[in-house]
């Protein structure tokens, strides 16, 4: 007769059982979860390839905008001035999803700083002595000028006072040598003696990192640029400036020079009324994301060709022009 009491090796074989299965069960549940995790990434991946490929297309089309004002503007103008459509910021405008907006900026309205050199990589006094005259203006220490120098030209022989050579930077924490070289974007200043994220701040708006022998056009110059071309040029001298380029713009340097009263000879930086380099600033904002440009472009005066011959990703928002311009002419005024 066969007992009727449980028999244990059976007990053990179905517990084990279901803890196999719970086991199962939880893996299964635990690969579901990280197979849809990772499809969820992989779907917002993807989303967001979509968004910047749409995106850069939109940037595109705003540097072939930008192309043809360039170009139609060479052929209607033998000058340029700020009363010009490039000049004018283009607003938020909406497109499919967000909005694109942009501004273009004669670059020549700044200072060069590659002009603190000559074609043989030697520091030019008269170039040094205006951007110090610059950066007191901007209440910025001028014995920087003397670093900026040291960092572009070709010896390694430090300027006195300010000046920095391979053996100051050599000596950091991280340490790396002067470029020796003129520099092709003015971010490269923040690695200068001296310059820190509120220095760059207030000088990267005044200045910009062209060929050597580029002119300053004096109808789109900023303020404080036009102040440091000469110890000689006044404030009331820079008001009947803006006042002249607010009614119509200089039609060659000889106008300028009869307005001043300023002698030639006193302005050892080239001046034009015309333009050859420009920055392209584009802003796209699109599905709840922004995606910025700087775009550099050249445009030849015989041909007329614009050329993009540098771009850059930034996060930089866009500036309120206006409101620098305005702020810039009442500082300029008040002093």
């Amino acid at each position: 007769m066969f007992s009727s009491y449980p028999q244990p090796h059976k007990s053990k074989q179905n517990g084990i059982a279901i803890i196999a299965i719970l086991l199962i069960v939880a893996t299964v549940a635990a690969l579901a979860t990280q197979m849809h995790w990772q499809h969820r990434i992989s779907l917002k991946r993807i989303s967001n390839l979509l968004t910047l490929q749409q995106a850069k297309q939109y940037i595109t089309g705003g540097e072939n905008w930008a192309r043809e004002i360039l170009v139609e503007d060479l052929r209607e103008n033998t000058s340029d001035h700020l009363g010009e459509i490039w000049a004018s910021s283009l607003p938020a405008l909406p497109i499919d999803g967000g909005a694109i907006q942009g501004r273009l900026v004669d670059l020549q309205a700044r200072f060069n700083i590659n002009s603190l050199i000559d074609s043989k990589g030697q520091i030019k006094p008269e170039s040094l002595k205006q951007f110090e005259r610059l950066l007191q203006i901007l209440d910025i220490d001028p014995n920087i000028a003397a670093a900026v120098g040291d960092w572009v030209d070709t010896d390694n022989y430090p300027e006195f006072p300010g000046g920095a050579e391979d053996e100051t930077y050599s000596s950091l924490d991280k340490p790396y040598k002067t470029a020796n070289h003129f520099i092709t974007d003015i971010s490269e200043l923040m690695s200068i003696k001296g310059i820190n994220k509120a220095i760059y701040a207030k000088l990267k708006g005044h200045v910009c990192a062209l060929p050597l022998n580029v002119s300053l056009n004096v109808n789109t110059a900023n303020p404080e640029v036009l102040q440091s071309l000469t110890p000689q040029i006044t404030t009331n001298d820079i008001s009947e400036v803006l006042d002249q380029r607010a009614v119509g713009p200089f039609e060659n340097i000889n106008e300028f020079f009869n307005l001043t009263n300023i002698q030639k000879k006193e302005v050892q930086a080239p001046l034009d009324t015309q333009t050859e380099y420009f920055l392209l600033e584009i802003e796209v904002s699109l599905q709840e994301r922004i995606y910025r440009r700087h775009t550099y472009l050249y445009r030849d005066l015989q041909s007329g060709n614009v050329t993009a011959y540098q771009r850059i990703e930034t996060p930089d928002a866009m500036p309120n022009i206006e409101a620098e311009q305005l702020n810039a002419t009442k500082a300029i005024i008040d002093n």
